[in-house]
């Protein structure tokens, strides 16, 4: 592997701290998720509106807000690491002039297929489930980042419950999905471009083991 000397000397990066806050959230929300799921079933095995009953719709309510919460900076982060981690691969390799003025225009996904294929003349796999997370991350920070109200169907229970429970479901995947996206597009600029330094801490077998081994 090549040596930061090679690459023009240190630089201030951000990416490793961006997803060392993704790993941290990520526990805390499987925690949360956890706690929740004990919670809705003892809330199904108390009297409805009784005192216990209310304490522990409390403690649901608090918990449902930190399992939304560490989610969502999950999904965030993930971006922020990935967006980081491509600015500084593509100006280590080329300088960041060249970057500035020809690449940094281009979308977060475009410069995950034309910074690679401008350095090692090969690009990543656009029909494989690196780039496909790479897409839906994306889509779903730029969703939470620039996020738009909607009509709530009142009218409708039913339609209501469904699409509350859509929404968790789709965001539990989102979140599963954010961790997937930062290992398995790294795993594969390490095997397009092993003598970069910028993968080599995306390694899982530089993380230990923790909870978000399950996304590698």
């Amino acid at each position: 592997m090549e040596k930061l000397e090679d690459y023009g000397g240190p630089r201030f990066v951000n990416d490793t701290f961006y997803f060392g806050i993704c790993k941290e959230q990520i526990e805390q929300h499987e925690t949360a998720d956890a706690r929740k799921k004990e919670l809705e079933e003892e809330l199904q095995s108390v009297e409805y509106e009784s005192p216990e009953y209310w304490g522990i719709e409390k403690e649901l309510s608090e918990v449902s807000e930190e399992w939304w919460r560490s989610g969502t900076i999950v999904i965030v982060f993930a971006a922020m690491c990935l967006e980081a981690l491509i600015y500084d691969y593509g100006a280590r390799n080329t300088s960041d002039n060249y970057f500035d003025r020809y690449l940094d225009h281009l979308s977060p996904v475009a410069k995950w297929v034309v910074v690679p294929q401008i350095i090692t003349g090969d690009s990543i796999n656009r029909d494989g489930q690196a780039f496909e997370l790479l897409q839906k991350l994306f889509r779903k920070r730029n969703e939470l980042v620039h996020s738009k109200s909607e009509q709530v169907p009142l009218d409708d229970k039913e339609a209501l419950v469904d699409r509350i429970e859509g929404n968790k479901s789709d965001f539990e995947e989102a979140v599963a999905d954010a961790m997937r996206a930062v290992f398995k597009v790294t795993s594969e600029m390490r095997s397009m471009h092993p003598e970069s330094i910028n993968f080599a801490w995306y390694d899982p077998g530089e993380h230990g083991n923790g909870p978000y081994q399950k996304y590698t």
